[in-house]
């Protein structure tokens, strides 16, 4: 190797680390910067809470905010009526594009029927609304809604409604959080008729102090993290440290567990075994799967039908292993892109150390610094309950991909140019 390609390597190790220094720095601002402006921003909720069954949150765009001024009905449309129709909109435009991905079908609510639950809201109003005006709520008015008891079953109003899929409803966020997990999962008409009182607070990210005090922070947040997070931040920090709740996106229909303060000990015990176990399952997966479809190609030569047979249930096998893995990392892991990346990740590490990475040095202490990486993920991601996962995610792959970067460059080119001019001082003895 010359000079010229020594530099250019030098360069290629320089920017890596460069890149994946800049990230850690980018994820500890955004991390401390985050947790600084929203801590306290939902203070103001804090007497309420304790009095109502339900709390909802939701994110106004600000070309709804518009469109509400200008057609002078503001007061109106950022009502808990107007949320669940909303809802029922953007949850139709999601179903639409999940079922044409993956061919399932989401249950509703509860046991009612679709037509039951796909009404507007299921109720045209709750019997008892009234503005709710709170000091510190820099946004649109938040609604406290209480069913009327002695009400009949005429004042529930339904009416059929046209859903819009392509509307632009889809960006809102709609959490809701209830220190009981059947409440969540009851129709709007299931709630009115139990009397379950809601609290609907929506938030405009542009003007609530939850989002962060500038525009640059903003746009963070909606890059690498989205305003899912920072809602659910927001309610943790609502609550007390022995408090205990449920929290659903109300689109997706995902649920999350709030529990008590993770002790430290327990943030590093449980994500270590996460890793160790969700590893070993990896590898041990996709072993069977490489050799089964080994195995495949080689009988497809024979066409023996015992074997193509016995092949196919091996495969298929295999298959339900790897489902039933994501089954299991679904319990740590929130999203299934997360899933696919860390096996992924596992599976080519354990390649390249099998494969490529022959030297002493890097046999011994590569994979140690890749699992010291992925281990600091886990960490972190279990810490803060799925928080900046992303940023995290490609923060850890920086750092691996800069551990390869520099084993490659210091031990594992060297070691072949020592092996190829040993090899040619050796052919040349021969020839000799």
């Amino acid at each position: 190797m010359d000079q010229h390609e020594i530099i250019n390597m030098n360069g290629n190790l320089n920017t890596r680390l460069l890149m994946a220094v800049l990230m850690l720095l980018l994820l500890i601002y955004m991390h401390i910067y985050f947790i600084r402006s929203i801590n306290g921003c939902l203070d103001f909720l804090k007497e309420a809470l304790p009095n109502i069954d339900i709390l909802r949150l939701e994110t106004i765009q600000p070309d709804q905010r518009d469109y509400a001024e200008l057609t002078g009905n503001i007061d109106q449309i950022f009502t808990l009526h107007e949320s669940y129709s909303r809802e029922m909109k953007a949850r139709k435009l999601y179903d639409s594009e999940f079922m044409a991905r993956s061919n399932r079908k989401i249950p509703p609510y509860d046991g009612s029927t679709p037509e039951e639950c796909e009404r507007k809201a299921s109720i045209s109003k709750y019997s008892f609304c009234h503005k709710k005006d709170f000091i510190g709520l820099d946004s649109i008015g938040a609604e406290m809604c209480f069913p009327n008891k002695y009400s009949n079953s005429s004042a529930l109003q339904y009416y059929q409604n046209d859903f819009d899929i392509n509307s632009n409803l889809y960006p809102n966020i709609i959490l809701e959080y209830s220190s009981t997990f059947a409440l969540l999962s009851l129709c709007p008409i299931t709630r009115y008729e139990t009397n379950v009182s809601v609290l609907y607070v929506p938030l405009e990210p542009f003007r609530s102090i939850c989002f962060g005090g500038n525009i640059f922070i903003q746009h963070l947040l909606k890059a690498f993290n989205g305003y899912h997070h920072v809602l659910m931040h927001s309610i943790k920090t609502l609550l007390q440290e022995k408090d205990r709740g449920y929290v659903r996106n109300c689109i997706t229909r995902e649920y999350y567990l709030f529990m008590d303060h993770v002790p430290l000990i327990r943030s590093l015990i449980i994500p270590f075994f996460s890793m160790s176990l969700f590893s070993y399952l990896t590898l041990m997966v996709f072993r069977f799967l490489n050799n089964y479809v080994t195995n495949i190609i080689v009988s497809m030569a024979y066409l023996t039908e015992l074997e193509t047979l016995r092949n196919i249930y091996s495969t298929m096998l295999t298959l339900l292993a790897i489902l039933g893995l994501k089954v299991l990392m679904n319990t740590f892991f929130q999203t299934d892109s997360f899933i696919l990346i860390i096996m992924l990740m596992v599976w080519l590490s354990h390649q390249l150390s099998l494969l490529f990475f022959h030297h002493s040095m890097t046999r011994n202490y590569w994979l140690k610094f890749n699992y010291l990486y992925q281990f600091s993920f886990y960490v972190y991601y279990y810490r803060f309950n799925g928080q900046f996962g992303g940023l995290s995610l490609y923060v850890a792959w920086s750092f691996i991909e800069h551990s390869i970067v520099f084993f490659l460059q210091h031990y594992e080119i060297p070691h072949l140019v020592q092996h190829a001019i040993v090899y040619e001082a050796i052919i040349r003895r021969i020839q000799q």
